[in-house]
């Protein structure tokens, strides 16, 4: 029984060592977006270098490789938003949560419903709840 204990926790941190290192990608975010109806037209790509010149000129960020942001707007109703900065790694797209993104939730209230944040593998996000969780980031 011990044995079998020892193997099955072998196999949960292999399994969690593995996630830890999946990373996301802005394709796969604006491929969801736009089958969820945000149009391509209201979508913003940047690098990281051309988002911090253009967008943050003070902003610091360890590794931050590429910036997407996306709104959709909503007929009678507050616009849907998300905005996701991907990173080199886990960690600091972690840190950059810890550091950052709460600023960006709080300057979402009141300009989109139900706004969240959080991490996921690479990327730092915040933005309208629903898309987090259409793309798989946020427990409903």
């Amino acid at each position: 029984m011990i044995r079998l204990n020892k193997i099955a926790l072998s196999a949960l941190a292999i399994l969690t060592l593995a996630s830890c290192n999946a990373t996301e990608n802005p394709g796969q975010v604006k491929a969801t977006l736009i089958e969820y109806g945000f149009p391509e037209a209201r979508m913003t790509q940047l690098s990281g270098e051309a988002y911090i010149k253009t967008q943050a000129p003070d902003f610091k960020a360890d590794g931050l490789q590429e910036y997407f942001a996306a709104s959709k707007p909503v007929l009678d109703a507050l616009p849907e938003e998300f905005y996701c900065w991907f990173f080199d790694n886990a960690d600091n797209a972690g840190k950059f949560v810890h550091e950052h993104v709460a600023d960006m939730y709080y300057s979402l209230e009141g300009r989109v419903s139900d706004p969240a944040m959080g991490s996921r593998n690479n990327v730092a996000w915040c933005g309208t709840k629903w898309i987090s969780v259409k793309l798989g980031w946020s427990l409903q």
